[in-house]
């Protein structure tokens, strides 16, 4: 499993950025489902309310074909206006 961890009490919209299907879930809620409209492209998810040091389960389903691109960002609304990156220290394994 993997976990992600925010860095402020704040709320969170996630960017994925795909040429595959993707449904992709924090703590076990579906906030994407791109398998449903058969679409490769990007999607974000609505603001969600995380709070610093807890750890959201992250689970990501793609369908797979050939030549993957995949990208994960995120913003929020007081420290991180723009879509970045997910950095490595807010991710567990």
């Amino acid at each position: 499993k993997t976990f992600i961890e925010a860095n402020t009490n704040d709320a969170y919209t996630f960017k994925v950025s795909t040429n595959n299907n993707i449904r992709f879930y924090i703590n076990n809620e579906k906030l994407i489902d791109s398998f449903e409209t058969g679409k490769f492209s990007s999607y974000q998810t609505l603001p969600i309310n995380l709070s610093i040091s807890k750890p959201y389960s992250l689970f990501i389903v793609l369908y797979i074909n050939e030549n993957v691109n995949f990208n994960l960002e995120w913003k929020n609304t007081s420290t991180i206006l723009t879509f970045q990156n997910i950095s490595n220290l807010n991710l567990f394994y």
